[in-house]
Order: structure tokens, then sequence, then C-alpha cells
């Protein structure tokens, strides 16, 4: 099956709730990014990465639980868990909220995209869901080259 295309769409999150099932690297790396768009974010697990638990976040100390996800703006699954993961996809599905399933590419209505930042741009690059690799490394190449590239 052919990877469907991603449209690139740039949201508001300042002061939205976006919940995260999990508490390791990914669930870390994701909130840090989330925080500098000014994104409420609740994490939910049983145990919290050390760079997560540094993060101005809220966290809950539990496992995922049906309606966590709700009155969230959007849903990140990131456990160790594929059926955690696919719950919590199912939960956000049902409440007609996009999630982003670390684990299941299939299972994102949206992919959470490397970060480009410099002055007032932003530049969100995904590739097909599976090829993180190229997505990193054209990232890189962004961030070690952009003043060479605007000036």
């Amino acid at each position: 099956m052919q990877a469907v295309p991603r449209f690139p769409m740039f949201v508001n999150l300042w002061n939205q709730k976006v919940i995260i099932i999990g508490g390791g690297q990914i669930a870390a790396r994701r909130a840090a990014v989330l925080l500098e768009f000014g994104a409420k974010i609740t994490v939910i697990a049983p145990e919290i990465d050390s760079k997560l638990a540094s993060l101005d976040i809220q966290t809950i100390y539990r496992p995922y639980a049906s309606g966590d996800c709700a009155g969230s703006a959007f849903v990140l699954a990131a456990t160790d868990s594929r059926e955690i993961n696919h719950a919590v996809y199912e939960e956000a599905k049902a409440l007609g909220l996009p999630v982003n399933v670390s684990d299941a590419p299939e299972e994102c209505s949206f992919y959470f995209p490397a970060i480009v930042r410099q002055g007032p741009l932003t530049i969100g690059l995904v590739a097909d869901g599976k090829n993180h690799t190229l997505v990193k490394e054209a990232a890189q190449a962004l961030r070690e080259n952009i003043d060479k590239i605007l000036w």
C-alpha cells in the first residue's frame, strides 16, 4: 500500500491542552517541542523519564485509563505497549481528536514533524511515517545551513 501524503498544517497550540500517554524518551522529545509552542501538556504514565520530569508539564503517575484523552486538543500515544497505544488511538478516534501513535503510522491522523525554527520562520518536516532517518538528516541539514539559505 502506498503511503498517503500528509498536508502540512500549522495550528495555534498556545494554552491548548495536549495529552501524552507514555513517559519515555519519545514523550520527552515531543513534549519539549510542544512547550516551545505554548501547549499545556499533561503526561500520563506509571514512570516518567528524568528529562520529561524536568519540563514544565503536568504529570500523572499511573497507567493510561479510558477517558484520559477527553478535553485535549490532540493526543500523543508514546508508550512501549502496542496494546495501550492502540487503545489510546481508539479513544482519540472515537472522540474525533487528532492522534499521533509513535509505533503505528497507520493509526496516526497526523505525523509529528521535525521542527526547524529561525526567528519568525517555522519549518515542519515529515516523510511517509516510516523514514525517520531521512527526516532527521534533512532537519539537521536545514538547522546547520539555514543562515546560508536565508541570508
